[in-house]
């Protein structure tokens, strides 16, 4: 077969593993709000600005996921100063199921070990999500 650049090893890229076709990029397509708007909406919240280890955070059977992060607090729309040592969790399809709006414009970051690897995501207003203070 004609080679296409895709080839990853599974199960976490560990040595060991099988060579396969592995996604390097995945983008989620941005929406029609601005920044403005999804923090007004949101009124008083959290606004998460970095995750960490995305790449184990998440049991791919259950959905469940459990991310340590950092965010801005937000107090009437307006950002108020950062919060560090959270942990997000909940399931994804909760998660989905409670967007309420999608920015419009992208934030790429490649991923920290790997970085042919690459996530792009606008930001995501989610009217309800689980997060506890480390």
């Amino acid at each position: 077969m004609k080679p296409t650049g895709n080839a990853g090893r599974t199960a976490g890229l560990v040595v060991g593993t099988d060579v396969t076709i592995t996604p390097k990029n995945f983008v989620m397509c941005p929406g029609t709000t601005s920044d403005e708007v999804m923090l007004a909406e949101l009124g008083d919240g959290l606004y998460v600005f970095d995750a960490f280890d995305q790449f184990h955070a998440v049991n791919s059977a259950s959905g469940q996921f459990s991310f340590p992060c950092s965010a801005v607090l937000v107090e009437g729309g307006k950002r108020k100063g950062v919060v560090r040592g959270l942990t997000m969790n909940g399931s994804m399809g909760e998660l989905l199921m409670n967007v309420e709006a999608v920015g419009d414009r992208l934030s790429y970051m490649p991923l920290l070990m790997h970085y042919t690897y690459q996530v792009a995501s606008p930001a995501v207003l989610v009217k309800k999500i689980n997060f506890t203070a480390n």
